[in-house]
Order: structure tokens, then sequence, then C-alpha cells
């Protein structure tokens, strides 16, 4: 599901109508937008269900659909996502359908999330695969709590947990 402004650089008609994806797949819908950041233009893709993110870059505009595919299933594996079972979800998401941008909740989460975006950007973390990665393990709302999408992305695939270095206890040395 993408933005108006994503769809008019991709210079694709939405197909409307199309049935969420929740039905076939353990993710369900994404959300995508287009981002510019001074000559850069990115593409920040949001899970609906669980607000894990993808960064990919936008051009070729054309292979959009592929290449946020390929980023997903590399995602996934550094999630800790089985290896198989990463490779089904992709499987279950083609053909890639692109129809307009449906959830206020989720575009609003996109907005927030943008700012993020352009600070690393500014910072001087152009690769999208370090953008997708420092991004999807930070705190957002989910269905009204603060937590981490990649949580909710694991438990999707029934695994537990991340553990994180600030969720360790503190040991003092003497």
């Amino acid at each position: 599901r993408c933005t108006s402004k994503l769809l008019r650089a991709m210079r694709v008609k939405p197909i409307a109508g199309i049935p969420p994806l929740s039905a076939g797949t353990r993710l369900g819908d994404w959300t995508a937008n287009l981002i510019q950041i001074g000559r850069i233009k990115l593409v920040l893709a949001m899970n609906d269900r669980t607000r894990h993110l993808v960064v990919i870059e936008a051009a070729p505009y054309a292979t959009i659909p592929e290449r946020f595919l390929f980023a997903l299933h590399r995602s996934l594996i550094t999630l800790g996502v089985p290896a198989e079972l990463a490779a089904d979800e992709i499987v279950r998401m083609q053909p890639v359908l692109i129809d307009s941008a449906k959830s206020r909740s989720v575009l609003s989460a996109i907005s927030q999330i943008a700012w993020r975006l352009e600070l690393e950007v500014r910072a001087g973390m152009h690769s999208a695969v370090q953008l997708t990665n420092h991004l999807s393990d930070n705190i957002t709302t989910i269905d009204g709590k603060l937590d981490f999408p990649t949580d909710h992305v694991r438990k999707e695939f029934g695994l537990g947990k991340l553990r994180r270095a600030r969720d360790l206890p503190v040991v003092s040395l003497h």
C-alpha cells in the first residue's frame, strides 16, 4: 500500500480493492512512502501490524517491489527468523499488488519515523541495510503500547523476544 507520492514516483496506478494480505501471510500488509532527504530518496515501508520497518533506495522505481521483498527477506534473517520461514513469507507475498495507502495510524507512524530516518541520514548513515536494522530496533507505539517491532515480528514467526544489551544486568567490576 503506497502513498500517493510514491505511486506518482513509481508511475503506477493502484489496483483498487486488493484484499488484505493477512489471510495468506504472517505479517500482513505493508505501507510505503517516499522520503527525500536532500538528494537522497528512500522508500520507507512499515508493516501495518508489527510496525517493522524496511528501508530501500528509491531508484530505480520500477524494481521497488522486488527490491522490497529482497530487503524484507534479509531483515527477517537478521532478526533470527529461520531461512525457510522467511522464504515462505516472501513467496506468499507474491505477486506484489500495489494499492493506495489506507491506514491512517500507519501513515502517522511512518511520518513519526521519517524524522528519525532523516537524522540518521544526516549523521552519515546512508546504507539502507544499516537504516533498516537501526530503525527497526527502536521502540514505537504498537496497539497503543510502547514496544519493539522486532519482537512482534519474531512473535508472528513463533519466536521469542530478542535479548538486548540494554536488558542485561549491569555488573560492577572492582
